[in-house]
């Protein structure tokens, strides 16, 4: 089915692409798992991303969480742009694109652009990147990647933060969300208890 370009995000058929874009993303993503819990499926954190937008926006924007369904295939899967424009309309896809963050190269010369590139993203891309920070973030205090112990998670949460400062004064309450979550992560990882080398 091919999307309109520009569809009203306050079209009631919205909510009906967004609920194909979560079949279509859990298909895609069925065989990966979250990097530190081998046991989640990655489809939880694409889901609580997109919970997260739709709650914060109070449910009037249902491109948004199409574009959040589907924020991960660029990096893992092979689904080229042009498939999900087709399937999910240009406007879903280019805030996925948007809000993507390119791979190859250093990993730390990428860390530095997502910083640089997120204060001029578009409101919905920049939301988009806040609330995929705030469950990424979460994770980081709850299922780490193996091996890591606090320089690590607190290196990857000054870069986070970074990104988060230039997502924020979009929506207050994701705003919010993203901060008690590095918050309560930086806490987590300062305490002296944790184990150093994770």
């Amino acid at each position: 089915m091919r999307v309109p370009m520009g569809q009203d995000a306050t079209d009631p058929a919205g909510w009906a692409l967004a609920l194909r874009a979560a079949d279509y993303a859990a298909r895609a993503l069925r065989a990966d798992r979250r990097r530190g819990d081998e046991t989640s499926p990655y489809m939880n954190h694409v889901l609580e991303v997109a919970a997260l937008l739709a709650e914060a926006t109070g449910g009037r924007d249902p491109l948004l969480v199409t574009a959040a369904l589907l924020h991960d295939l660029p990096a893992r899967t092979q689904i080229p742009r042009e498939t999900l424009e087709h399937e999910f309309g240009r406007e879903a896809a280019g805030v996925v694109y948007e809000a993507h963050m390119v791979r190859g190269g250093d990993r730390e010369e990428r860390r530095r652009d997502e910083i640089d590139r997120a204060p001029g993203m578009s409101p919905r891309a920049r939301q988009l990147k806040l609330a995929d920070k705030t469950s990424s973030v979460r994770g980081l205090q709850t299922a780490p990647p193996p091996g890591w112990g606090p320089a690590e998670a607190l290196h990857y949460l000054d870069w986070a933060d970074a990104v988060a400062a230039g997502c924020a004064g979009v929506n207050p309450a994701l705003d919010r969300l993203y901060a008690g979550a590095s918050d309560a992560c930086r806490a987590h990882w300062s305490r002296p208890d944790v184990p150093r080398n994770g």
